[in-house]
């Protein structure tokens, strides 16, 4: 894989009062707010090492631009069906403000060897930015690095171990840059291996119609699972075991042998593709989950009780918590080219708009 340092712009942070604010806004207000000097470039080019402290993770990894024609030619591998109306809002937005805003979130094979290497760089310097989320009680830091020897290093560890990467977040961010108007030639993106992601659940809330049928729907879905009524609220501790929540009572939710036995196949089982057929489709009528309104999907950082708070505002819906996928499945099915069911993925960490911005 190639990667190459890149002049960066970055933040004033002298003159941001509300960080939580101020970088929500960039996506849009990217442009004013570089006329108003919140942003200035940096003449030399460098790499980037991010790390990112929430109260129960910290994550670290590289910012660097990578060459379009290495996601032209497979080496960077999505795992999520792109919609041409997203590619094309992104493309518009890439027009207006002449610059990458938030690198792509790639995720990579594990390799000690650059983990050493990003330990080595944060622990020589201070970093040359600290900014605190109030709102995700995160820091996020980032350290350059210039120096030409450091880079070289880097680069060749990258071309050696790292094959292929894979987006975890920024499908359609990533596609808009193959625009032939925008002719570009590279993009930004940030590296975070293996071990430095968290693939967390997305859950499904479904609404139902007001004479929906408590009783039916349990014995519906006992043809195809086994369903346990739970004493609390929890979620699931094993793949393809599932929770319930349904008028204002948990069940445990697991799919019969049987039923896995009959789909198995060269790829590993998603319940996500499980629940979508035989429950969402078969039970529940949900025609196009692309398109419909009856989903809302609900990522993995909330809770029971936010979970309950939201069913117990939605009275006519249902909770499906989902045991999250695992990196390996996920390579398994961007390998062979294949996408995973809508909101099958929550990675961690977030990138956030404006912390890093490639001028285009």
């Amino acid at each position: 894989m190639e990667i190459n340092p890149f002049s960066a712009t970055l933040p004033n942070l002298k003159k941001i009062s509300d960080p939580d604010a101020f970088f929500q806004s960039v996506k849009e207000q990217y442009s004013p707010q570089l006329r108003q000097d919140f942003f200035g470039a940096k003449e030399v080019q460098s790499l980037y090492i991010q790390q990112i402290e929430r109260p129960a993770h910290t994550y670290m990894g590289i910012i660097a631009t990578v060459p379009i024609q290495t996601y032209r030619e497979g080496l960077i591998k999505g795992h999520e069906e792109t919609l041409e109306r997203k590619g094309q809002i992104q493309v518009k937005l890439l027009r207006e403000r002449q610059a990458m805003v938030k690198p792509v979130l790639l995720t990579y094979n594990n390799v000690s060897a650059i983990e050493t290497w990003m330990q080595e760089q944060i622990t020589a310097a201070d970093p040359i930015q600290t900014v605190f989320f109030e709102e995700d009680q995160a820091y996020y830091r980032l350290w350059e690095v210039q120096s030409a020897s450091k880079i070289r290093e880097i680069q060749a560890l990258f071309r050696q171990e790292v094959q292929r990467a894979y987006i975890a977040d920024g499908h359609h961010r990533m596609l808009s840059t193959t625009d032939a108007s925008l002719q570009l030639n590279a993009v930004l993106c940030s590296f975070f291996s293996e071990d430095q992601v968290l693939i967390r659940d997305f859950n499904r809330q479904v609404f139902v119609a007001a004479d929906f049928d408590v009783q039916v729907f349990l014995q519906q879905l006992q043809t195809v699972a086994e369903v346990e009524a739970l004493p609390i609220g929890q979620k699931p501790v094993s793949k393809h075991t599932l929770s319930l929540f349904l008028a204002g009572q948990w069940y445990a939710v697991q799919w019969k042998t049987e039923l896995l036995a009959s789909r198995r196949g060269a790829l590993p089982l998603l319940d996500a593709d499980i629940l979508n057929e035989v429950v969402l489709q078969a039970l529940l009528n949900v025609e196009d989950l692309r398109k419909t309104n009856r989903i809302k999907y609900i990522d993995g950082q909330s809770g029971i009780p936010e979970l309950e708070q939201i069913l117990q505002a939605h009275a006519n819906s249902l909770l499906f918590c989902l045991y999250p996928i695992n990196w390996s499945e996920m390579v398994q099915w961007a390998d062979q080219d294949q996408t995973l069911p809508p909101k099958s993925t929550w990675f961690e960490p977030r990138m956030k708009n404006g912390l890093v911005v490639q001028d285009l």
